[in-house]
C-alpha cells in the first residue's frame, strides 16, 4: 500500500475520535490520541524520504514538519492547561 504513511495517520486519529465520542471515556484522552497523530505525521514526514511520504507531502519537508508538528503541539499543550471541569 503505497499511501500507508497518511492512513497510519488517519487510523490513529479515527481512534481519538472514537474516544472522543464514548461517553465511557474522557475526552481529554480522545483529543492527545489526535494529537499524537499530528505528532506521528510530523514524524513520518520527517523521516521518510518524499517519494515514500506519498500525500502527508503536500508542501516542502520543513513547511509540512513544522505544521504538522505545531499544530499536534498546541493540541496537546491546550488540552493539558484546560481544566478538567472534576472537582
Amino acid at each position: 500500500m503505497r499511501e500507508w504513511p497518511l492512513a497510519s495517520v488517519v487510523v490513529v486519529a479515527l481512534v481519538g475520535l472514537g474516544l472522543v465520542a464514548d461517553h465511557d471515556q474522557p475526552v481529554r484522552r480522545g483529543l492527545l490520541v489526535v494529537a499524537a497523530a499530528l505528532l506521528l505525521g510530523a514524524l513520518l514526514r520527517a523521516g521518510l524520504p518524499t517519494g515514500r511520504a506519498g500525500l502527508l507531502a503536500v508542501r516542502g519537508r520543513l513547511i509540512d514538519v513544522a505544521l504538522l508538528a505545531a499544530g499536534g503541539a498546541a493540541l496537546a499543550v491546550l488540552v493539558l492547561a484546560t481544566p478538567s471541569g472534576r472537582g
